[in-house]
């Protein structure tokens, strides 16, 4: 197995590529990789020959189990040792260990140590595509580590594996996310302060409200200091994100803070959950420690493996998300069937919401603590969705208070959301007061001086058509909308292509373009809200008055 590693000369760096394979006569070198890794801190166990090993990191203090559990096939559980070892050395993350190491358990198990050729490739048949590609480049990497005489069987074997195609990021429905968006918005509004689901479920109202607007992976968000807000003489905003990467081709991670800009809404529920949290935990360092979840948390009786873990980690976040869903959108909102949303959707949330207010790659690389963002395309795809059901969700709702623009700069989600009904039903008395316009009335007072070209775009404007008229309307209404629709798409597109040239353009010309698009398509999304929202209120009328 080829490994590279990085070697420290004075001021230089040196990228040395080894090959490495398991000498079971060469134990003591790997008894003091383990001694190595242990008074570092990256792993935790009582001695090399322990069952169960705990590796961790600087970015997740929780450390990650192994089970070194199949002592019936001895050497090779012993190979399983140093193989993880090795790997781990030259940065392999201690979640891609554990799950290589759980596959190639499975399927030694499966095959008789790899001795049952039809057996292990019946068990390979029966993964999905993902699972056995998956399990495949576990195997190449271990076979390379550790030769057997069955290897090149086996290989024959993976090299029929179909390559899965590769798919994008696979997101909720986005009718479903905004439907979850309502109900956290609900509960923050109405849920006592003092009650104990406000309490637990305090840290998914901020995960939700602040990583849908700052893009930030769920260990990021939970590595937040308490101490978190600044407020600057010009009179801004300011809050300290946490980020972090890796050091290629070894153990270690850089750890950084970047300041990020906020708006006053987003400090106020920051500033509201410490308050709560300094009535029980004030001296802590994070923003979610870990003494909170024990606190809350009654069924935490055993003892923990890792005493230096601070602050709650993805799997405890992924819990609290799970446990609302039961206990508030399904007891108490009466919705089922939901598709859960994840620790880490919501940064992809962040970045189309970015996308599509038209800022550079650049820009959201930086707001995503990121050196550049992998496959924009892959965002892109779920562009043309979630405008098109964003679109419908605020007709729906009625929401004409605030403009697409508005929505847009403040994230698709969270508390600046706003819902005013001007779709209340006049009675014909209303009406008869009303000047005609074309398939309907006009509400404006002033008329004509606040006209626009098209009726059908103006907020002032009320679908109400002669009986005899009533399904050219519809017809009207329709076309209109379609055709917008239409323009919304090219608009995406538009925007899509313009990054493709971001290398042939200057950095401004591609801003430019971009927030020309972003506007575009705003404006039609404008324009296709006052549209829909006529034919939803003729279908909600229409259904009542039968």
């Amino acid at each position: 197995m080829k490994v590279k590693r990085i070697i420290d000369s004075g001021s230089t760096r040196i990228e040395v590529i080894e090959k490495i394979q398991f000498d079971p006569s060469k134990l003591d070198y790997y008894v003091d990789l383990f001694q190595s890794l242990r008074k570092s801190g990256y792993l935790i166990a009582e001695e090399f020959n322990s069952i169960f090993w705990y590796i961790k990191d600087e970015i997740d203090a929780s450390p990650q189990k192994l089970a070194f559990d199949i002592e019936v096939y001895r050497e090779l559980n012993l190979a399983f040792k140093a193989y993880t070892l090795i790997i781990r050395m030259s940065g392999v993350s201690k979640k891609t260990i554990a799950q290589n190491i759980n596959l190639l358990k499975k399927i030694i198990l499966e095959s008789n140590a790899f001795r049952n050729i039809e057996a292990f490739e019946v068990y390979l048949h029966s993964l999905t595509k993902t699972t056995a590609y998956t399990t495949a480049l576990a195997l190449r990497s271990f076979f390379e580590f550790y030769p057997l005489p069955e290897s090149d069987s086996c290989l024959q074997k993976l090299s029929m594996l179909e390559h899965p195609k590769n798919s994008n990021r696979s997101l909720p429905p986005f009718n479903q996310v905004f439907e979850f968006d309502d109900i956290i918005n609900e509960f923050t509004k109405n849920e006592p302060e003092a009650s104990p689901q406000k309490q637990y479920f305090y840290i998914v109202e901020l995960w939700w409200y602040l990583t849908n607007i700052v893009p930030m992976r769920p260990n990021e968000f939970l590595r937040m200091r308490k101490n978190c807000i600044e407020y600057r003489n010009d009179g801004s905003y300011w809050m300290e994100i946490p980020r972090s990467k890796s050091h290629s081709q070894t153990l270690e991670k850089e750890i950084w803070y970047q300041w990020i800009q906020i708006n006053y809404e987003t400090v106020n529920i920051v500033n509201q959950y410490i308050e709560n949290l300094n009535q029980h935990i004030s001296d802590s360092l994070y923003l979610f420690p870990i003494e909170l979840y024990d606190k809350f948390v009654k069924a935490c009786n055993s003892k923990r493996i890792y005493t230096d873990v601070k602050f709650l980690n993805t799997t405890q976040l992924n819990d609290r998300i799970d446990r609302f869903y039961q206990e508030i959108v399904e007891q108490r909102y009466g919705v089922y069937g939901h598709r859960k949303i994840r620790g880490g959707d919501t940064r992809h949330f962040a970045i189309i919401n970015m996308f599509l207010q038209g800022y550079n790659m650049l820009s959201i690389s930086r707001m995503a603590g990121q050196t550049r963002i992998e496959s924009p395309e892959n965002y892109y795809s779920h562009m043309g969705r979630l405008v098109e059901t964003y679109t419908y969700r605020l007709a729906s709702l009625r929401m004409k208070e605030v403009n697409v623009e508005k929505q847009l700069s403040a994230g698709f989600f969270g508390l600046r959301r706003k819902v005013y009904d001007i779709g209340k039903i006049y009675d014909e008395e209303e009406l008869i007061h009303m000047r005609d316009v074309e398939f309907g009335k006009c509400k404006d007072p002033h008329f004509p001086n606040n006209c626009i070209e098209d009726c059908r775009h103006c907020p002032n404007y009320i679908f109400f058509p002669p009986v005899n008229q009533f399904n050219d309307g519809i017809t009207w209404l329709e076309d209109q909308s379609k055709a917008i629709a239409q323009k919304m798409n090219q608009q995406v597109k538009k925007m899509e292509i313009i990054f493709g040239k971001s290398t042939e353009l200057n950095a401004e010309e591609v801003q430019n373009e971009l927030k020309q698009a972003s506007r575009n398509l705003q404006h039609y999304m404008d324009q296709r809200i006052n549209i829909d929202m006529q034919l939803l209120e003729n279908f909600i009328h229409t259904e009542a008055s039968r």
